[in-house]
């Protein structure tokens, strides 16, 4: 009698056991599950974003630019720099050259890209930021497209850093003549 009693007792215990082992292998099984569906839902959320930020850019990317009817004069241009230099507190020792180069057609469009190429050093930082702030103009079409900036070998008695720059700017022309 106790051999049985015995052998039904383990085997109550072995069920048992195989029962806690089921309910842990659940509980587990659940928690993953949870975490996947959070892993999943965030990243839903993730992908909704990056959607609606992409339709904003390629909303952004077709919309209309404000271009200018008429090319600016050199003569305009040469003013407009020397004002954005006075603004800036730049000396005009610190120009180098203003060079506007030919309008060109950009594409099969209406529209005609004039560049100007600004040479100053050396300049400190703050005055880069005032010159570039004073010659943009996106009423006119004039905005700054491209800066390259290189440490400047002169440093004077300035604790400054200061910067050897150029500055390129666009002038977005609207063209009726293709």
């Amino acid at each position: 009698m106790k051999a049985a009693n015995r052998s039904h007792r383990s085997q109550i215990l072995l069920g048992v056991l195989f029962a806690f082992g089921l309910v842990g292998i659940n509980v587990w099984a659940v928690s993953k599950m949870l975490a996947s569906q959070r892993a999943l839902d965030e990243a839903s959320r993730t992908l909704n974003k990056s959607q609606q930020l992409v339709a904003e850019i390629e909303r952004l990317r077709n919309r209309p630019r404000i271009a200018s009817l008429e090319q600016e004069t050199t003569t305009g241009m040469t003013d407009r720099v020397e004002l954005a230099m006075q603004e800036a507190g730049i000396p005009s020792s610190s120009k180098l050259s203003s060079t506007p180069l030919e309008a060109i057609q950009k594409g099969t469009t209406q529209y005609k890209e004039r560049l100007t190429e600004i040479k100053l050093d050396p300049v400190s930082m703050q005055q880069v930021v005032r010159f570039c702030l004073e010659l943009e103009d996106p009423l006119e079409g004039l905005t700054v497209r491209d800066l390259e900036m290189r440490a400047s070998k002169f440093t004077g008695d300035s604790q400054i850093d200061l910067w050897d720059v150029t500055v390129t700017l666009s002038q977005l022309i609207y063209s009726v003549s293709l």
